[in-house]
């Protein structure tokens, strides 16, 4: 279903068929990083007018989401710590591996139900304000900085909340690349860059 969810939105290139296809929950390679770009330059638009969203907000969401995805990856790294502990041994790297992948996992779905639970006539600040103390509490780092840009955007109404929480989810679940989980992540485990859409569990639309 999230295949042929995708095909269609290549194939038609709407914000429905967008809408359609962002109801999957999934991780995306980060090769497809270019095309969301070009479909949000093409589809959003900035003050209700003809003005294209710019490259230096999309950057910022990017930044605001990928934050997202870095503090799931080191809350679920922490856990997998203490499981550790708790066990008093180290476990090998395949389990520990999976146990990493299935935490991360858990700590994402609870952030994109806190995303899509937000309802147009709620403020966006509210939801920020959420994601931001529930970063904080996990991780015990803020959002990082250069994703004010996209946040002072979203809270001035350039860009409405619909597009903000799209934005959000995309980059969110854009699986960084190797190099760059390298250097931003904690832990041992680098991410591994495949050109699959993996499919996790479908959401309600």
């Amino acid at each position: 279903m999230l295949k042929r969810s995708f095909d269609i939105f290549l194939r038609f290139y709407t914000p429905e068929s967008f809408r359609d296809f962002l109801a999957f929950r999934a991780i995306y390679p980060s090769t497809l990083e270019p095309f969301f770009k070009h479909f949000f330059k093409q589809r959003i638009k900035m003050n209700n007018a003809e003005q294209p969203i710019t490259d230096e907000i999309i950057e910022s969401a990017k930044i605001y989401g990928q934050s997202l995805n870095r503090a799931a990856y080191i809350a679920a790294s922490e856990e997998v710590k203490s499981a550790e502990k708790s066990i008093k041994k180290s476990m090998n790297e395949e389990d520990k591996e999976q146990l990493l992948r299935e935490l991360k996992h858990r700590k994402l779905m609870q952030l994109e139900s806190m995303i899509m639970a937000n309802q147009e006539d709620e403020r966006i600040l509210d939801l920020l304000s959420r994601l931001g103390r529930m970063v904080a509490r996990e991780t015990l780092f803020d959002i990082d900085g250069a994703a004010d840009i996209f946040i002072k955007a979203t809270l001035k109404n350039e860009i409405s909340s619909k597009d903000a929480k799209s934005l959000i989810l995309i980059y969110m679940r854009l699986r960084p690349n190797s190099k760059a989980a390298k250097n931003q992540a904690v832990g041992v485990l680098e991410y591994q860059d495949d050109i699959e859409i993996e499919d996790e569990t479908q959401t309600e639309q």
